[in-house]
């Protein structure tokens, strides 16, 4: 398998493991079993979920204090659209997991209290989640993970939607 089958095959297994953990279904657990049957067994260990904590990095003495702002919209054929707007900070996917680097990172997602994604640009799309009300968070971390912060507040904004049952 080259190495563009292999990145299709992974895109393909973290979008059905997404579907299938925010609609609570198990399509999305068949899908990954189809995505995994192509992928090279290395790529197989699966980690189960542990919370960690990467800790926070206070930037009160910075000049230039990035912000962010979440605004959630519903998407025309399914799920939502998140755009996630900030200033003072740019999305450096190039840098993700290295040293900290003034004004980039990336941003963490989470829904209803667990992460679900590390975001590397403005849009991300998440699809419908389960009928009811739901939190969505999104927070900025530096390139090495930590929750940008201010005098201890982590950098952050949530939307709470609500999600009618068909």
């Amino acid at each position: 398998m080259g190495d563009r089958e292999r990145t299709v095959a992974v895109l393909v297994t973290v979008a059905a493991f997404l579907a299938g953990h925010l609609l609570g279904n198990q399509r999305g657990d068949m899908a990954v079993q189809d995505a995994r049957e192509q992928l090279p067994q290395v790529h197989l260990q699966h980690t189960p979920h542990r919370p960690h904590d990467h800790g926070r990095l206070d930037l009160s003495r910075d000049s230039a204090i990035p912000q962010v702002d979440l605004i959630v919209h519903k998407d025309g054929m399914a799920g939502r659209n998140l755009e996630i707007v900030t200033k003072n900070f740019r999305f450096s996917p190039q840098h993700a997991s290295s040293e900290h680097i003034a004004g980039e990172g990336h941003a963490h997602l989470y829904l209803d209290g667990k992460k679900i994604a590390r975001v590397y640009g403005r849009w991300f799309h998440i699809p419908e989640p389960t009928p009811g009300t739901h939190s969505i968070r999104v927070t900025l971390n530096s390139n090495s993970h930590q929750d940008l912060a201010v005098d201890g507040e982590v950098i952050q904004d949530i939307e709470t939607i609500t999600v009618a049952d068909h």
